[in-house]
């Protein structure tokens, strides 16, 4: 089923279905580099809510916002990576043999993170809890963020070979702030990566009793002394002209003007300020895109129920699930939900394919950051990680040639 939501501003009734595609909760505490004020909207989303609808939408042949009529996603993206063999969620917890190296695990859904980055957690689950309260008594400070696919890909059972080391710098205490939502605020070095060899108690993903733990060994360099020269260059040039058509067809996230090749050469480089500095960049601006495109169906659909609902005559009361609601003294910025099945048969068509073509509109951003980067975290070549960063630019590259193209001839 979908989410709905309704909010009460001032008397006016409005409403906006809401849904994030595979980005949790993470937020980069790293400098930002995407420019920022290009993409605001001022959406309300600060009255936005929460709350399941009720019912099944099958019986009217239509499915609720946020979800897939035609059936899982495909593995095909998620085949070009590698995965621990499938895990046995009732097999019992093993021991590490002697001189193997044990990791407690942290599990992120479809969010690649890269070598030398910054970031931040909210600390929320009881068995995260446990990990961070164990990683600061023992002083490791230190655990394997493991990189999952999305619901409906290989049944939950896959975790990715390969992971990044995540070492604590900052933690702030938010019980008392959140009423204990949120324990603790995390800041983290993303300081290498790890292949994982195995888990040694998979049977705790069942019903999350505590954390996973599993045996890591460092990732090597195979073409330490190999070199790219041509490919790196490739990605310099490519990164720049990127950031010039950016603002000649005004993008609506972009990245700032003086983010040049005179600030940064060789962006294809082994060095801290090479390539992995361009992924870094190049994430962070596509998670901003997504962040703008999310926005702006929002407000689209918010638009589109705003208007069916001043066109209607009577009240909203054949629609929420409350039927008690105390309409007389219903406050601004109050929520109530509303029954999705309920609505007409074609408002909900029409917001379902405008969901769609904002979803076709982030197909490609969304492969990058599902399956691109991590195919950068997993591969022990240089030239390899170069190559795929290289394909990644050069695409972007084409559509905004090809969008400029475009406006050179308008209306044709």
């Amino acid at each position: 089923h979908g989410t709905a939501l309704i909010a009460v501003l001032g008397g006016v009734v409005c409403a906006v279905w809401r849904r994030i595609a595979g980005i949790r909760s993470v937020v980069d505490v790293s400098t930002p580099l995407a420019s920022q004020e290009h993409h605001h909207l001022s959406t309300p989303s600060r009255v936005w809510a929460m709350a399941e609808v009720s019912g099944s939408s099958a019986s009217s042949g239509m499915s609720g916002p946020g979800q897939d009529a035609a059936g899982p996603e495909t593995t095909e993206p998620w085949n070009a990576l590698r995965w621990l063999p499938e895990l046995d969620l009732d097999a019992e917890e093993s021991t590490p043999e002697e001189g193997e190296k044990v990791m407690p695990c942290f599990l992120i859904e479809s969010m690649a993170y890269l070598p030398d980055s910054k970031r931040m957690l909210n600390i929320i689950e009881k068995r995260y809890r446990q990990m961070y309260s164990d990683i600061l008594f023992n002083g490791s400070r230190q655990f394997v963020v493991a990189f999952l696919p999305p619901d409906g890909v290989f049944k939950g059972k896959y975790m990715a070979e390969v992971g990044v080391i995540f070492y604590l710098e900052e933690l702030e205490d938010l019980s008392e702030q959140t009423n204990d939502r949120v324990k603790w605020r995390c800041v983290h070095t993303v300081t290498g990566r790890v292949r994982i060899k195995r888990v040694l108690n998979p049977h705790v993903l069942k019903k999350r009793p505590t954390y996973l733990k599993v045996v890591v060994e460092d990732l090597e360099e195979l073409d330490a002394d190999k070199e790219c020269l041509e490919a790196e260059e490739a990605i310099t040039k490519a990164f720049n002209d990127i950031v010039k058509l950016q603002q000649v067809v005004n993008e609506v996230t972009r990245f700032e003007v003086d983010m040049s090749v005179a600030n940064m050469n060789n962006m294809g480089g082994r060095g801290p300020m090479g390539m992995w500095r361009t992924a870094r960049l190049w994430q962070s601006l596509l998670m901003s895109r997504l962040g703008s495109n999310q926005k702006s169906r929002d407000a689209a659909t918010y638009q589109m129920l705003n208007d069916w609902m001043e066109k209607r005559a009577q009240g909203l009361t054949d629609f929420v699930e409350d039927p008690n609601i105390d309409w007389e003294n219903i406050k601004p910025g109050q929520q109530v939900a509303i029954d999705w099945k309920t609505l007409p048969l074609d408002l909900r068509r029409d917001i379902l394919q405008m969901h769609k073509m904002y979803e076709e509109r982030s197909a490609s951003d969304m492969a990058c950051l599902g399956t691109g980067f991590q195919q950068m975290v997993q591969e022990e070549s240089h030239c390899e990680r170069v190559a795929i960063l290289r394909d990644m630019l050069e695409r972007e590259r084409e559509r905004l040639e090809a969008k400029q193209a475009f406006q050179l001839f308008p209306g044709q």
